[in-house]
């Protein structure tokens, strides 16, 4: 930590709010694994792959776009746009840009006396390549850009930069024999398959977030703070996949690595399942467990409409059943 005389609420105020400007790495952006409680490392593919895996991205079949809007903890929006091409022999690139507009929050000292109010705007883009070994496995890298600024209202503007990589790998379509995979001639949507159709058990694994510290300064204070890097590991089956109904269950687990700055590392269960009946409609749920110095238990539920190829996106965040984050999200394939 580096610093010239500065005011004292610099010195309050910064450990508070840097946690913001790397725990943001955490925020799922994209609705619909959202409503699937985050389970998706294994079986994501296309622009989704640029957040929870990047080797998705070599199960991209042409071209796909993803548009999503959060809405946060505290009234807090989130937007994420996403994008992967297939480059048929060369694999698949994608690329995503994150914005989040954080809630304004009064920030008071010890006795409870108003100090300033202040606002975080967060950004990263993000750059990604993911390619198949062989028809099974494939593996990923994405890096990002990261910017934030903190307004701190009659004070001043803070500003953080930094960047980060992520590694992935997925293993697609073993024990194929273990899906149900019957389809029925003359029904509604027939011709609407799904394009990324797999069969069997997948596996995902990625580390996030490998990279510098994050540099955070306001006036002459500057604040470096070690990423939240993360280890992901998750299992799929589909259990039945068909052009009348389709199911499927997911896992993830997530763990914080520890480091010196960070001496209550949290690691994350999620569970997931959806079905899909005739192509067109698809129902999501899903569970998430955290434990670290607190303990938590949140449900999702999602939903999709629309053949694979054009879907819109709805799920719901449920917070303790207290305060429930609506999320919208829109996904073309090609």
């Amino acid at each position: 930590m580096k610093y010239r005389m500065i005011p004292i609420y610099f010195v309050l105020i910064l450990p508070i709010s840097i946690y913001a400007m790397t725990g943001f790495l955490e925020i799922q952006p994209i609705t619909q694994y959202i409503g699937r409680g985050g389970a998706a490392s294994a079986i994501v593919n296309g622009p989704a792959a640029m957040f929870y895996n990047p080797a998705g991205l070599a199960n991209t079949h042409n071209f796909g776009v993803t548009i999503n809007q959060i809405n946060w903890l505290f009234d807090s929006n989130i937007y994420y746009l996403a994008v992967a091409k297939n480059l048929s022999n060369y694999g698949n690139v994608g690329i995503a840009l994150f914005k989040a507009t954080l809630e304004e929050h009064d920030r008071t000292d010890e006795y409870g006396n108003y100090l300033c109010t202040d606002q975080p705007y967060i950004t990263y883009f993000s750059l990604g390549y993911g390619f198949s070994i062989n028809r099974n496995i494939s593996v990923g890298i994405s890096s990002k850009v990261l910017t934030s600024k903190m307004y701190f209202y009659g004070i001043g503007v803070g500003s953080g930069n930094g960047y980060s990589v992520d590694l992935g790998l997925q293993v697609r379509n073993i024990l194929t024999t273990l899906t149900v995979d019957i389809d029925f001639p003359n029904l509604p949507f027939s011709s609407m398959s799904p394009k990324t159709r797999t069969k069997g058990l997948s596996f995902g694994a990625s580390i996030n977030n490998l990279g510098p510290e994050f540099i955070y300064t306001i006036d002459a204070y500057t604040e470096e703070e070690k990423l939240l890097k993360t280890i992901r590991v998750g299992a799929g089956y589909n259990i039945i996949q068909s052009n009348l109904l389709s199911l499927q269950v997911s896992y993830d687990y997530l763990k914080e690595i520890k480091n010196a700055d960070y001496s209550n590392p949290y690691n994350y269960q999620m569970f997931g399942g959806e079905i899909t009946i005739l192509n067109i409609l698809s129902l999501q749920k899903g569970k998430q467990v955290i434990k670290g110095l607190r303990n938590y238990d949140y449900s999702m539920f999602g939903m999709s409409i629309g053949p694979e190829c054009l879907q819109f996106h709805y799920s719901i965040f449920d917070r303790h059943f207290k305060d429930t984050m609506k999320n919208f999200g829109f996904t073309v394939l090609f």
